[in-house]
């Protein structure tokens, strides 16, 4: 369970699901991005930064209309803002169901909420050629228990009889450093 949980929850399916396979036509295309994420080691899920290879690395899409952008690396685009300077911010919250209630164990239901954020902007206006070129910033996944959710055996650590929890401490956090550069064009529908 720790392994599939620690994958699920942290690396988002390789950031596939966070930064929302399937391409939409969504705007106007800014540009397909190589990104490199380096994790801040003070995050405090520990637990998921010690998962996250170094350096993380992946593909992402991004389209705008006016002031809507959309992240695409994914099933599920993300919609987020842009603005004329470039500044871009992308934000989505998701229920992870965890487990059912364990009634031999004497468990309820576990339910985790993971809110993705990031926050960054292109290097400059991204109507201009060198502002698309590359864009920074910080990609942020926070953990909490959902209200009314037992997961005494998610949490704390671990002891005599007791399997080793996914997380150490909840709620937490995980950020990283993004710098991304343009690939190429948009992909297409």
């Amino acid at each position: 369970m720790r392994v599939l949980l620690i994958s699920a929850l942290a690396l988002c399916s390789s950031c596939a699901d966070f930064l929302g396979t399937k391409e939409r036509a969504m705007g106007e295309p800014i540009g397909l991005y190589q990104l490199s994420a380096n994790a801040d080691m003070q995050s405090t899920c520990t637990e998921i930064i010690n998962a996250t290879p170094r350096p993380w690395s992946f593909e992402v899409t991004l389209r705008r209309e006016q002031n809507k952008a959309y992240w695409l690396s994914g099933d599920d685009p993300i919609e987020g803002s842009i603005d004329t300077k470039g500044s871009l911010a992308f934000k989505r919250s998701l229920r992870i169901p965890v487990r059912p209630a364990d009634k031999a164990r004497e468990l309820g239901p576990c339910t985790i909420l993971r809110t993705d954020d990031f926050a960054g902007s292109l290097a400059g206006s991204p109507t201009t050629e060198s502002g698309r070129a590359s864009f920074t910033g910080t990609l942020r996944y926070s953990y909490q228990i959902e209200a009314g959710s037992d997961c005494r055996d998610v949490v704390g650590n671990p002891g005599p009889g007791r399997n080793a929890p996914v997380f150490a401490v909840l709620p937490c956090d995980a950020r990283f450093a993004v710098e991304a550069t343009r690939v190429g064009d948009a992909k297409p529908e």
